[in-house]
This record gives C-alpha cells, structure tokens and sequence, in this order.
C-alpha cells in the first residue's frame, strides 16, 4: 500500500490559517492596535516564515513578521499606520 501526501488538503489547510489570520489583523485594526500575536497550528506543513511570507503578501506588506517576531509557537505580526 502506497501513502502519500494529499497536496490540495494541505494548500486548502495553508489558505484556512492565512484567512485565519488575516480576518483576526482586520479586526484587530478595526480596533485600533498596532500589532497581534498568532499560534501557529502544528502539522500542516507550513513554516512560520512561509506565513509571514504569505501574510505580507496578501496584504501588500501592511501586516508584516518584522525582525525578532518568532517565539516558539507564537508570531507577532504588525500593522503598518
């Protein structure tokens, strides 16, 4: 028996913690903050740095990972004013 790695569940698992993310940046902004932290699920293939990529990106560099945000299981992402 082969197992092998179901790359559309994981793509659609990547697209669920960056909407995931970007909808807890909107209503922290909608808020006035400048910055939230982010747990980043364990086993979905996707690095913390990938996020951060795909976060910037997504938002044309208005929510960023900075230098330093990375703690363990946790990502600080800012918010540009």
């Amino acid at each position: 028996m082969e197992i092998r790695v179901n790359k559309k569940a994981q793509e659609k698992l990547h697209q669920q913690e960056l909407q995931s993310v970007l909808n807890y940046a909107q209503s922290v902004a909608n808020r006035g903050k400048e910055y939230f932290y982010h747990t980043k699920h364990k086993g979905n293939g996707l690095s913390s740095w990938g996020l951060i990529e795909m976060v910037e990106e997504a938002t044309n560099g208005t929510v960023y990972g900075g230098y330093k945000c990375i703690s363990d299981d946790s990502i600080k992402f800012s918010i540009k004013n």
